[in-house]
């Protein structure tokens, strides 16, 4: 009998050991979640888009209200703010999972890694090309009005050609080579 309880008093004390080990480490996760993000930059999103050069590959927490959660799978949800009509993009990562459609509107801290991406003229030449390919010999750009025999599909792949010439033209005025697109790899957000 001595030996079934001193067994049992054994593995008791085994089992606590665990359990308290497992809350400690549960706790050491989250005091470090908030830790960093206690310690990362925030911005409101027109200045991570204005200043984004400066934070590539940081991890900062950006400031917007959501003006759009992509509704094909919440991927994506795109931040404004000030008076830009610009949008920063936030691409959740696959711990954060999906965005909402019914956070359209409201304000978040979205904290995450940011990303650039660098246009130059060969890639608007392929992008450029790749459009031409589908459109087919018809490589004119329609006003809008959709004659016998226009399809919609061929109205957005002339406004694609459209933005190419945007793009070179911005290029060319620009005093680098390529253009920036920045956005945020989101791990973490929360309604402000």
């Amino acid at each position: 009998m001595k030996k079934v309880f001193l067994l049992l008093s054994v593995t008791m004390l085994l089992f606590a050991c665990g359990n308290e080990a497992n809350n400690e480490a549960t706790e050491n996760k989250e005091a470090s979640k908030q830790e960093k993000e206690q310690s990362t930059t925030t911005l409101k999103a027109h200045e991570l888009l204005e200043e984004g050069e400066k934070y590539v590959g940081e991890t900062v927490t950006v400031e917007g209200t959501a003006v759009h959660v992509c509704q094909h799978g919440g991927k994506r949800m795109f931040l404004n703010s000030g008076d830009s009509d610009e949008r920063l993009k936030a691409v959740a990562n696959e711990e954060l999972g999906n965005f909402k459609t019914e956070d359209e509107g409201n304000t978040f801290l979205v904290t995450g890694t940011v990303e650039e991406q660098r246009i130059d003229n060969e890639y608007l030449d392929n992008w450029e090309q790749e459009i031409k390919d589908d459109l087919g010999d018809d490589h004119t750009i329609h006003d809008g009005d959709h004659g016998e025999g226009d399809s919609h599909d061929d109205h957005t792949k002339n406004e694609d050609l459209a933005k190419v010439e945007n793009m070179r033209k911005e290029i060319e005025e620009s005093e680098k080579d390529y253009l920036s697109i920045f956005s945020l790899k989101a791990e973490s957000y929360k309604k402000k």
